[in-house]
């Protein structure tokens, strides 16, 4: 059997590695920015992953949709994790993410009480 492996094999080895370099040198960019962080965890949130969502559905499509929106979710993070620079950036997007949630929360408590004081 013919363990060599060949030419091509190597050269969609290497194909994938620089598409992995670039993948992670764009997601660090993205996170450089306020901007890309607060994109980065809204997709995290779309994608099933920020708050626990569970799918109770009886409709099979849905499941399907979701369980594949949590896996582009899940391989983002993959790539995040591998790298202490990007893993960095990621939990600076969840702190910034969820300070700015809180704010949100409880400016609409504020708004619910003010409402039940002038009824």
């Amino acid at each position: 059997m013919n363990e060599d492996v060949s030419a091509a094999d190597k050269m969609r080895r290497i194909a994938d590695q620089k598409v992995a370099a670039k993948d992670r040198t764009a997601l660090l960019h993205l996170l450089e920015a306020a901007e890309g962080r607060w994109f980065l965890m809204r997709l995290f949130e779309r994608c099933h992953l920020v708050k626990s969502t569970s799918f109770l559905t009886s409709d099979l499509n849905d499941l399907l949709v979701k369980e594949g929106e949590r896996r582009v979710g899940i391989y983002i993070q993959s790539i995040l994790t591998q790298n202490a620079a990007l893993l960095a950036a990621k939990q600076k997007a969840e702190t910034e993410y969820h300070a700015f949630m809180q704010e949100m929360q409880s400016l609409i408590r504020a708004a619910e009480q003010d409402e039940e004081e002038s009824v």
